[in-house]
């Protein structure tokens, strides 16, 4: 039976998971998949208007808490994971698919004490999976993610002029230029 339509509406709490194919690693805590990820990330917050709480990367997953201010969540993550297939597939030499076929896992905060709780969730998720003493040591960690202005206006040269985005455009951000 096929599951109900996601019901999208302006100004909801968010929480997103999105697990690679296989349960694959092809989310390494890396400098060079960590930036990518962030870079698109920001961009694509920045585009379709949404609040960004937090962001754990996981090398076979990751998990989102944020706010979707416009009710453009399902464009947002149609960009956001298209991009960041097409970038990693682009630095390994890839053109396979890189999420699994299940889609988004979605969970709606409803109050302040669910974001709260969703927020704990996924920030002790690298420590309750035995990758990290303590969430503050993992690579795919961010402690607070900044408004999307300014990740974009922070960005090392090499994010900047190597991501390029356009329906046609592979990414092409690699180390050293």
């Amino acid at each position: 039976m096929a599951s109900p339509p996601r019901q999208i509406e302006a100004g909801q709490d968010f929480e997103v998971t999105r697990r690679c194919i296989h349960r694959r690693f092809f989310l390494p805590p890396r400098a060079e998949v960590t930036d990518a990820f962030l870079y698109i990330l920001a961009y694509y917050a920045q585009q379709h208007g949404i609040s960004l709480y937090a962001l754990v990367i996981i090398a076979n997953h990751y998990h989102l808490l944020g706010r979707d201010n416009r009710g453009t969540l399902p464009r947002f993550m149609r960009d956001l994971n298209g991009f960041v297939a097409r970038c990693l597939n682009s630095q390994h030499a890839r053109d396979d698919k890189l999420w699994s076929g299940d889609g988004y896992h979605i969970v709606r905060p409803v109050n302040p004490e669910d974001v709260w709780a969703r927020l704990l969730y996924i920030t002790s998720n690298p420590v309750n999976a035995d990758l990290v003493s303590r969430t503050e040591e993992h690579p795919g960690f961010s402690r607070r993610v900044t408004s999307p202005a300014r990740v974009l206006r922070h960005a090392e040269p090499r994010m900047r002029l190597g991501v390029r985005f356009s329906k046609s455009t592979r990414c092409a951000a690699r180390s050293g230029g």
